[in-house]
């Protein structure tokens, strides 16, 4: 802020400031992304500190610059021909930065609304990404940090929005709000929330998000993983629910082992496969059994062998629980 608390002016109009450019250039400070010299450059996250002017408009991005530069990380997040870790960790930094210049300059409205959903949308959907390849780039409370920041941000720009939550951007926005709630699931105060949000996600979306997590928090697995698979396919929706999956499958498993205790009740694959939410095909699901130490016989599993201590010490990190 300037002078008295007053509002920075930005006036960047690039991804990048020409100042800084020249900078990271001349001293070879270029992400791998970045060393060719037709690419564009985006602003790079820094953290305060004496000597460093964070406050000067020529060092800040207009509203335009910072959606520009949204748009052009979650295109280059989007290339498959990269590896993962790189183009993460570009990523994931400069949309750090994007959240600085936000803050700095006091961006507010409709224009800091759509920049935090973007955040949203990346931080949401690449975290199943990272887990599901165990990428070391990825720090998970770095992560939920930003999540939380991104949310935080989002809902206190939303209290001074109206909507119509039948245009695209509504449908996006509200759909936004159902990952918020799916997100803090494991809250008591996520059924409240998704109540708050009602005329936002619409009677169809909210009737959705509010069954998933109500079945959540009673340990319905079988009824969880029915609902969750009405939802689109590898979406925002259901990448919102990876957290969910380890929890639920695991007390699923127990439940299973104490709802049949008798030592002949055999139960077939298909069926304990549908329960926790694979495919009745799905070789995942056989991978699954086994970081938990579940024996097959005969196509079939024993509830009564289930060892209820190995199921319950089963790494919450592991992928094969993450699998949609």
């Amino acid at each position: 802020t300037g002078p008295a608390g007053s509002k920075v002016v930005p006036q960047c109009d690039e991804m990048c400031p020409a100042q800084e450019i020249a900078f990271r250039r001349e001293n070879a400070l270029l992400h791998p992304l970045e060393k060719d010299f037709d690419v564009s450059l985006v602003k790079e996250y820094t953290r305060p500190a004496a000597g460093c002017d964070h406050g000067n408009p020529e060092l800040l991005r207009t509203a335009d610059a910072l959606e520009l530069s949204v748009e052009y990380l979650i295109d280059t997040f989007g290339r498959e021909d990269l590896p993962f870790g790189m183009r993460f960790t570009f990523v994931e930094d400069r949309l750090r930065a994007v959240r600085q210049d936000i803050t700095i300059t006091r961006l507010s409205g409709e224009p800091a609304l759509r920049l935090f959903e973007k955040q949203i949308f990346f931080l949401i959907t690449s975290e199943y990404k990272a887990r599901i390849e165990r990428s070391k780039a990825f720090e998970a409370k770095l992560h939920a940090t930003a999540i939380e920041e991104c949310f935080q941000r989002w809902s206190e720009l939303l209290s001074t929005r109206d909507v119509d939550v039948e245009s695209s951007i509504g449908r996006f926005r509200g759909q936004v709000a159902a990952v918020h709630c799916l997100k803090r699931a494991a809250d008591p105060e996520s059924l409240l929330m998704a109540f708050e949000f009602r005329s936002l996600m619409g009677t169809e979306l909210f009737t959705q998000i509010f069954d998933l997590i109500l079945s959540f928090r009673e340990g319905n697995s079988c009824r969880f993983f029915k609902l969750l698979h009405t939802l689109p396919t590898v979406s925002l929706l259901q990448s919102a629910c990876v957290s969910l999956l380890p929890s639920i499958r695991l007390e699923g498993l127990v439940t299973i082992s104490k709802a049949f205790k008798s030592p002949n009740v055999k139960l077939p694959l298909g069926v304990v496969s549908r329960w926790m939410g694979y495919a009745e095909d799905n070789v995942v699901f056989l991978l699954f059994l086994d970081a938990v130490g579940i024996v097959v016989e005969e196509e079939c599993i024993l509830p009564s062998k289930i060892d209820v201590d190995r199921v319950e010490k089963t790494d919450m990190n592991d992928p094969i629980l993450i699998q949609l």
